[in-house]
């Protein structure tokens, strides 16, 4: 089984971006361990009405695909929705600071 990858992404909130990218994940063969979505709500009237954003993070089984062909075929669904992004093996390093 190959190891774990981690996909997260931002971009403007509108219906159907968790549909898309669960069925894009799906459609090859993913096996989704885990996922979150937030909304990040602008307030009504405000200045950032218009600014509400859409964040996720998911957790999959590749089930062979490989990460370079999986961030190929997905930068195509992420230029639809002007995603940014990022796909990663979930035990990579991560960058820490201690204060």
């Amino acid at each position: 089984m190959a190891e774990p990858l981690v996909l997260t992404l931002a971009c403007a909130d509108r219906p159907g971006i968790t549909a898309r990218v669960t069925g894009f994940l799906f459609e090859r063969g993913c096996n989704i361990l885990d996922a979150q979505q937030f909304n990040d709500r602008a307030e009504a009237g405000g200045p950032r009405a218009d600014d509400d954003r859409f964040f996720m993070r998911v957790v999959f089984d590749p089930d062979g695909s490989t990460r370079e062909a999986l961030r190929a075929d997905f930068a195509a669904l992420a230029s639809e929705f002007a995603m940014e992004w990022k796909m990663a093996r979930e035990d990579r390093p991560r960058r820490t600071i201690i204060m």
